[in-house]
């Protein structure tokens, strides 16, 4: 029999509370209409402003096929622009309409509220640590990246070059 004190594991309690997360957020937002990838795209949107397909599909972790589809229903909705790159025109670039305000307002609203469940007992300095932690555990691992990650959009640091 195989075993493992998971409870011992900072990346079972990482998954473990993003799981969370989106759990509580799909069920917040499902009856607005909205899923977890809708939310995780205009998310990277919000912080990069325009990414490219193949970029934003590595950021959220999903197949091209599956970005399209969840593209596809955004852009029916209007809630995305794609067009193609004025440096190279087979490559699609990705930005957030104006007519994705209200829902990402939304969005917003409900994972402020998941997180104040979520942070309930945690002082302010502890959340502070807690941030920077999980920003030295991104900056360790950032060498295995084969793409743009979310700290190179983050918006405390200034945005990045458009490509």
């Amino acid at each position: 029999m195989i075993s493992y004190d998971f409870h011992l594991s900072l990346a079972y309690w990482l998954g473990f509370v993003s799981r969370s997360i989106e759990r509580a957020l799909e069920e917040r937002l499902a009856p607005h209409g909205v899923g977890l990838q809708e939310v995780k795209i205009l998310a990277c949107l919000a912080m990069c402003e325009e990414l490219s397909q193949s970029e934003l599909g590595a950021m959220i972790g999903i197949e091209p096929s599956t970005l399209v589809r969840a593209l596809d229903r955004m852009e029916k909705c209007g809630w995305v622009r794609r067009h193609p790159s004025a440096r190279d025109r087979r490559k699609k670039l990705i930005r957030a309409t104006e007519q994705a305000k209200p829902i990402w307002k939304k969005i917003v609203q409900e994972g402020e509220k998941i997180e104040q469940q979520a942070t309930a007992g945690i002082s302010k300095p502890e959340l502070k640590q807690l941030q920077e932690t999980i920003r030295q555990l991104v900056r360790n691992l950032d060498g295995s990246a084969d793409s743009r990650s979310a700290e190179e959009c983050d918006p405390e640091q200034s945005k990045p070059e458009r490509r």
